[in-house]
């Protein structure tokens, strides 16, 4: 389930894509730990590094903008989107990335589909 550091972590990461900044930090949460591994697996950031229990990430690569244009927070504490396999493939089929918290933990939707599982829509990357 999202908590405030998730939401405040996916707000930094949008308002720093838009102001173009190499690096931004966040307060440390094991749910941002967890969806910044993905996201440096998948290539959307460089890498991130601990310092006096925050975490500071090193911005996305320059090339972010020509392919996305939008992050979009789901999930907050006061409301849950929790969606099923079949509302996963209809979602995933517009186009985008979505991390989404499973059984099988927090994947991103390709990983979500190929465990045919649903879960709680984080956040999504268009």
């Amino acid at each position: 389930m999202p908590n405030p550091v998730f939401c405040s972590f996916v707000s930094n990461f949008w308002h720093s894509i838009l102001c173009w900044k190499i690096e931004f930090g966040t307060t440390y949460s094991f749910l941002v730990e967890k969806c910044l591994k993905i996201l440096i697996e998948d290539g959307f950031i460089k890498n991130f590094f601990y310092k006096d229990y925050n975490l500071f990430i090193e911005g996305a690569p320059l090339d972010f903008w020509t392919k996305y244009n939008r992050i979009v927070l789901y999930s907050t504490p006061r409301k849950i989107k929790i969606i099923n396999y079949v509302d996963l493939i209809s979602i995933t089929n517009t186009g985008g990335y979505f991390l989404i918290s499973t059984p099988f933990g927090i994947l991103n939707d390709a990983d979500a589909r190929w465990f045919k599982t649903g879960g709680v829509l984080l956040m999504g990357i268009f």
